[in-house]
């Protein structure tokens, strides 16, 4: 029991924590809320900018001045406290008409930079910062990329829907991870070191219909998705990396996936998509569909044997185009869930 003392150490003690728990909490919360209020900002001139309060922890801006097109200051966004010109955002984003040159020193320490809508100007090498981790360039750019215009610290690049240009060897970094190409890209990329050998993701355009050669995608590769007008055959199982958990073709895909009685396709995909596949050959029972978790088929013109759909599928997905009866014996066992769409 405790004592009723005017004095009570282990109350006051008690009471100490308890109140400066819920005091700090109350403190945490409170800037919690301003930071999600001002983590991200769009703002329409230069001016509120260069004079936004420093105490405020502003870190993502997006430039939405829709008609400015004027070329910025070296020093527009350099924390003022930094002596070393630091930027004190993190995140920055054009607007949809910003369209001048870019130069040194404006970015420095930046972590994100996307172009906007129209910036369709060269960038130097060394004009974008070792800091810089994701680049969204802007839907009109189209320009040559040397090596060493990315910096080596990107992991992430999004190419806009107007990029079609070669990519010559090395110009994309090498550890680089992630890889959106837009609506036009149609380039070719069977060249030794034109995708880097750390990439885990690439996600093809609507208009890409080049070959894949032997050897080229790398074996970190886990998602590839090829765009609607993707309609080339594979030579060999090793235009396919083993490592590809995610294999997604657009509707234009019609090509054999046996080639020379081997099956192409990689057995370790988790997830295949075939949206307007018609071949023959997937009633074949040499084993076209290996163990996929997930398996959608959008168009087929013939039916489907039972022995082609693997004992192992625990999804899948018919789309609207898939016209064939479904007989009593033909779903898996294993099957958890069927879509038709």
């Amino acid at each position: 029991n405790i004592e009723n003392n005017s004095y009570n150490p282990i109350l006051s003690s008690l009471f100490y924590n308890v109140f400066h728990n819920i005091y700090i909490k109350k403190i945490i919360f409170k800037h919690l809320r301003i930071f999600n209020k001002n983590y991200s900002t769009r703002f329409l001139f230069i001016e509120p900018i260069e004079i936004f309060e420093d105490s405020l922890p502003l870190k993502c801006i997006e430039f939405d001045g829709k008609s400015f097109d004027e070329k910025l200051p070296t020093d527009f966004l350099v924390d003022p406290n930094s002596t070393a010109g630091v930027t004190r955002f993190k995140h920055f984003k054009f607007n949809q008409s910003y369209n001048q040159t870019i130069s040194h020193y404006q970015f420095n320490g930046l972590q994100c930079l996307d172009l906007g809508f129209s910036f369709d100007k060269p960038i130097g090498i060394g004009v974008l910062p070792m800091t810089l981790k994701t680049l969204i360039f802007s839907s009109h750019f189209n320009q040559e990329l040397q090596e060493g215009v990315i910096p080596s610290s990107v992991v992430k690049v999004v190419f806009g829907d107007h990029f079609n240009t070669l990519l010559s060897p090395h110009c994309l970094p090498d550890a680089l991870e992630y890889i959106k190409f837009g609506y036009a890209f149609n380039q070719e990329i069977s060249y030794a070191g034109i995708i880097p050998p750390q990439v885990k993701y690439i996600r093809f355009g609507s208009q890409f219909n080049k070959t894949i050669e032997e050897n080229i995608l790398p074996d970190t590769l886990v998602y590839l998705k090829f765009g609607y007008h993707f309609n080339r055959p594979f030579k060999s199982p090793s235009c396919l990396p083993s490592s590809l958990k995610t294999l997604k073709f657009g509707k234009s895909f019609n090509q054999h996936t046996m080639v020379r009685g081997v099956n192409i396709l990689p057995t370790n995909i988790e997830k295949l998509v075939l949206n307007g596949f018609k071949k023959s050959v997937v009633t074949q029972k040499d084993n076209f569909i290996p163990n996929y978790l997930l398996f959608k088929l959008a168009t087929l013109d013939h039916p489907l044997n039972r022995p082609t759909l693997p004992p192992s599928i625990t999804l899948l997905e018919l789309g609207r185009n898939f016209t064939q009866l479904i007989s009593e014996d033909w779903l898996p066992k294993s099957i958890e869930t069927l879509i038709i769409d």
